[in-house]
C-alpha cells in the first residue's frame, strides 16, 4: 500500500500513554504532558516545602530530581505488563506494585542508599501518574486523588471480568469524517465501578483470551492487534480510530478521552505528591532521610593507599578531610554520605560508608598505614571499590604514592565514572615507588617520565578529573584544592588540556552570580596570568586572591570577581620544552549546564521518547543530544569543542517552547555529525542581567564507529522528523564542509480539530 502524505502526517502526529519524556519522536506526542514533566513538578513542589530555604536547587538536587524522571521513563520500555500502566483492570497488580515500592524506598533511604530509593519511587510514579489516565477515575466525577493508591490491604475495584463497563462511541461528526475519531464522550456514562482499558499485546485478559467487547479498551490508533504501526494505517485510511478511554493527550487520533487529558495531568500530579508525602510519614523519614531522597548535599569520597610509606600523606589527608566536613555540617553542602575505600596489596577495603559526620571521622581515623616495599599498589581495584557505593554526580579524591598495579582495570573505572557522573582525582606523592619494582632496585624517576604520571593523568583525564604529582612537603596543600571542588555550586567554565607552542589566551566568562573563581594548573614549564574584564593584569596580592604554587603546578581562587570576560593566559617559560599541560577554570554559580547527553528513541513506535545513550556516541553517522541548562539565562549557544578549547561541532540546539506538553525552555534538542577527536560539551551566552557565562561538561566523549546507519532517531522515512539545519564540523586549520539536512520544519501543526 502507497501511504499518503497524509497518512504520514497522521502516524507522525500522535502519543499512546502519557509520552514518557520531554523531547521525543518529531511530531509524535504533540499536545500530552509527559511524566518526565509531571515527575518534575511533583518534585519541585515537595522541595519548595522541606527545603525551602535551598533557591535555586543545587546540582546535586538536579541530579536526584532527573534520576527519580529518569526510572519513570523507563517503565515504559516494557508495554507487555499490564499492572505497570493500571491497564486491563489489572487494579491488583497495579496496587502491589506501589504498596511494594513503598517499602523499597523506606529501606534504602535507611540503608543510606539514596540513588537506589531514587530509582524505586521514580518506576512507582510512573505506575500512579498511568491510574489517572488510563482508569475511568476522572470520568467517574474524581476531582480529587485516589488516597488508596499505595496502601496496603486496601482493594481498588470490586470490577468483574464478565461486568459491562462501556459501550459504543458515537460517530464523531467532522472528527470523523477528517481523521476517523469516534465520539467517546459519553462511552462510560451509567457505568460507575472504576474499569481501566484493555490494550492490545498486555497480559490481560489472562491466557491471551480477547478483549470482550463489552470492556473498555485503552483505545487510539496504536491499541491494534495489528500492532501500533499498522493499526494507525488502518486507522486513518479507513477513518475507524480504535474507541476508548484513555488520556494520554490532547489528541483524539490518539486518546479518545483527550478531552480529559489536563484533568488526569494535575491529578496525577497531585497524587504523586500525596504517594511521596505517604512515603515521609510511614517511614518516617527524618530530615537525613529526606537530604538523601530529594539529593540535599554532597558526598566526600576518598580511596586512600594504606602502604607503610603513606602515613604521613594519611596524617595530611584525615586532617583536611575531617576539617572541610566539618565546616559544612548543618549546610546545603553538608554531606549526604561519607566514602573512605583503603587499598594495598594484595588486599583492598573494606569499603567505610557513613551517612553522619562522626562515623566518618571514626572511619578516617580508623586508617592507619603498614607494609609497603612491594610496590605498586592496587590502585583501581581501590578505586572501584569506591566508585560501587558512591552517588553521582560527585568527586572521588585518591591518595596514593606508587603507581597501579593493576591498571588493566582502568578501562572499567572510566566506564562506571562516566556512567555515574563522577570525576577522579588522583594526588600521586613523591616515592621509591613512581614507576612500579621495590625501593631498592630503583631510583625516584622524573615526575613527567613516570609510569604512575602516564596512568594516573590519563584515568583522571579521561572522567573529567585532575592529576597531581606533588612531593610529600606538600600534602597540607591539597585541602585547599579539594574543597572547591566538593561546593554543589560549582560549575566547570574552562577546561584545557595537551601541549603549548607558545604564549596561549583563553577567555573566561563570568556570569553575574559568580562568587568565586579558581584556576587550578597542572604544568612543569607553564605560567599563569589573568587580566579583568577592562584588560587590567591581576595583582596577586590584592585582597580575596590567593595563589597557591605546588612543584607541578599553580591554583589561584578569586573570591567575588567582577562580572564579565576575563583573559587566561598561560605562557610557556622555556620554548625549547613542550611539555603537557591542564587547566581547568570553575566558579561558584547558580548556573548549571546540567546535563548534555546524546541520545537515541526507545519505546513503543508511537511512544517512543528520547533517552541517554549507554555508549559513546558514534562519529561516522549524524547523532542527536538532549541538553538541560538550569539557572537564569537570556540565551545559550551550544558546541563541542577539543582539548584545547577550539570549536569543533555546532551542535544546532533549539530551545522547547515552554508550552503546555512541549519540552521547558531550558531543554534544549539538536542534530549534528561528530568528528573523532576528544570532544567536551560547551554552552555559552548571557545570563538574565546581560553579563557572559560559559559552562563545559568536565565528561569527555570519545566518538566511536558504529558502523551503522541507525542514527537513533531517524529510522524510518515515516518517522524521519529532520528538521533544517546545518551542521558545521571544523577542525584545527582544516574547514570540512558544510552539510545542510533537509526535511519538515520542527513541530508543524497538524490537520486535527482546533480543541487539539
Amino acid at each position: 500500500m502507497q501511504l499518503t502524505p497524509f497518512v504520514i502526517l497522521l502516524l507522525t502526529c500522535g502519543i499512546n500513554g502519557f509520552f514518557p519524556s520531554d523531547w521525543r519522536e518529531r511530531y509524535f506526542g504533540n499536545g500530552g504532558i509527559s511524566h518526565e514533566a509531571q515527575t518534575r513538578s511533583a518534585y519541585d513542589a515537595l522541595v519548595g516545602k522541606y527545603f525551602e530555604e535551598i533557591t535555586p536547587i543545587t546540582t546535586n538536587m538536579i541530579k536526584a530530581r532527573t534520576a527519580m524522571a529518569e526510572a519513570n521513563m523507563e517503565v515504559d520500555d516494557d508495554q507487555t505488563s499490564s499492572a505497570k500502566h493500571f491497564d486491563g483492570e489489572n487494579f491488583e497488580g497495579g496496587q502491589a506494585i506501589l504498596v511494594q515500592a513503598k517499602a523499597d524506598v523506606i529501606r534504602e533511604l535507611f540503608d543510606g542508599n539514596g540513588e537506589a530509593a531514587q530509582v524505586a519511587l521514580g518506576k512507582a510514579l510512573h505506575t500512579l501518574q498511568d491510574f489517572y489516565s488510563h482508569t475511568n477515575w476522572v470520568e467517574r466525577g474524581g476531582f480529587d486523588i485516589n488516597y488508596d493508591l499505595g496502601k496496603a490491604g486496601v482493594s481498588l475495584s470490586p470490577i468483574g471480568f464478565g461486568e459491562r463497563t462501556c459501550d459504543e462511541c458515537g460517530f464523531g461528526g467532522i472528527d470523523r469524517i477528517l481523521i476517523g475519531c469516534h465520539d467517546c464522550a459519553n462511552n462510560t456514562f451509567g457505568f460507575n465501578t472504576l474499569t481501566s482499558g484493555y490494550y492490545a499485546g498486555e497480559d490481560r485478559p489472562l491466557g491471551g483470551a480477547p478483549i470482550p467487547e463489552y470492556k473498555c479498551r485503552h483505545g487510539g490508533a496504536t491499541d491494534s492487534a495489528l500492532g501500533a504501526i499498522a493499526g494507525a494505517v488502518y486507522a486513518e485510511v479507513f477513518n475507524d480510530v480504535p474507541e476508548g478511554i484513555n488520556k494520554d493527550s490532547l489528541n483524539c487520533f490518539w486518546s479518545p478521552h483527550w478531552f480529559l487529558h489536563r484533568q488526569a495531568v494535575n491529578l496525577a500530579i497531585q497524587s504523586s505528591i500525596q504517594y511521596i508525602e505517604d512515603i515521609i510519614a510511614e517511614g518516617p523519614l527524618e530530615d537525613k532521610e529526606r537530604r538523601l531522597l530529594f539529593g540535599v548535599g554532597t558526598s566526600l569520597a576518598f580511596a586512600i593507599d594504606t602502604t607503610g610509606s603513606m602515613a604521613g600523606i594519611i596524617a595530611g589527608t584525615r586532617r583536611q578531610a575531617i576539617e572541610i566536613a566539618r565546616s559544612r555540617l548543618g549546610t546545603k553542602d553538608e554531606p549526604i554520605d561519607y566514602i573512605v575505600a583503603p587499598f594495598n596489596d594484595p588486599y583492598t577495603g573494606p569499603v567505610l560508608r557513613a551517612t553522619n559526620f562522626s562515623d566518618f571521622q571514626a572511619n578516617i581515623n580508623s586508617l592507619y598505614a603498614a607494609g609497603g616495599d612491594d610496590c605498586p599498589e592496587l590502585a583501581i581495584t581501590g578505586i572501584l571499590d569506591a566508585l560501587a557505593v558512591m552517588q553521582g554526580p560527585s568527586d572521588l579524591f585518591v591518595m596514593t604514592d606508587a603507581n597501579a598495579k593493576d591498571y588493566g582495570l582502568a578501562l572499567r573505572a572510566i566506564e562506571v565514572a562516566f556512567e555515574k557522573q563522577i570525576r577522579i582525582h588522583v594526588f600521586k606523592f613523591d616515592s621509591n615507588c613512581d614507576d612500579g619494582g621495590s625501593a631498592a632496585k630503583r631510583s625516584l624517576q622524573k615526575r613527567e617520565d613516570s609510569v604512575a604520571n602516564r596512568q594516573y593523568s590519563a584515568l583522571a583525564g579521561s572522567t573529567g578529573g585532575t592529576y597531581h604529582s606533588l612531593p610529600v612537603s606538600q600534602v597540607d596543600t591539597i585541602g585547599s584544592l579539594i574543597e572547591p571542588l566538593t561546593n554543589s555550586e560549582t560549575n566547570t567554565i574552562l577546561k584545557l588540556s595537551g601541549t603549548l607552542n607558545s604564549t596561549s589566551s583563553f577567555p573566561v566568562p563570568v556570569d553575574s552570580r559568580m562568587t568565586n573563581i579558581t584556576i587550578s594548573l597542572r604544568a612543569a614549564a607553564v605560567s599563569l596570568n589573568l587580566t579583568d574584564p577592562t584588560g587590567t593584569p591581576l595583582n596577586f596580592s590584592s585582597p580575596g586572591v590567593t595563589l597557591t604554587a605546588v612543584t607541578d603546578g599553580q591554583f589561584l581562587t578569586i573570591q567575588n570577581p567582577a562580572s564579565g570576560t576575563w583573559t587566561l593566559i598561560l605562557t610557556l617559560l622555556d620554548p625549547v620544552l613542550t611539555p603537557p599541560f591542564a587547566c581547568d577554570v570553575s566558579g561558584v554559580s547558580p548556573l548549571h549546564l546540567s546535563s548534555f547527553n546524546f541520545v537515541t528513541l526507545r519505546g513503543r513506535p508511537g511512544h517512543k521518547g528520547f533517552f541517554a545513550l549507554p555508549t559513546q556516541p558514534a562519529f561516522d553517522h549524524d547523532v542527536a543530544a538532549v541538553a538541560v541548562l538550569d539557572g537564569s539565562f537570556r540565551t545559550a549557544v551550544f558546541d563541542l569543542r577539543n582539548t584545547l578549547a577550539n570549536r569543533v561541532v555546532n551542535a544546532n540546539m533549539t530551545p522547547g517552547s515552554g508550552a503546555e506538553g512541549a519540552p521547558p525552555t531550558n531543554s534544549f534538542y539538536g542534530e549534528m555529525r561528530l568528528a573523532n577527536v576528544s570532544l567536551y560539551a560547551y554552552v555559552e551566552g548571557l545570563d538574565d542581567e546581560g553579563a557572559p557565562y560559559q559552562r563545559v561538561l568536565p565528561n569527555v566523549f570519545q566518538p566511536i564507529f558504529s558502523n551503522t546507519t541507525d542514527t537513533g532517531f531517524n529510522n524510518t522515512d515515516i518517522f524521519a522528523g529532520r528538521r533544517n539545519v546545518t551542521t558545521t564540523v571544523t577542525l584545527p586549520s582544516t574547514s570540512l564542509p558544510t552539510e545542510t539536512k533537509t526535511g519538515e520544519p520542527e513541530y508543524p501543526g497538524c490537520p486535527y480539530p482546533t480543541e487539539y
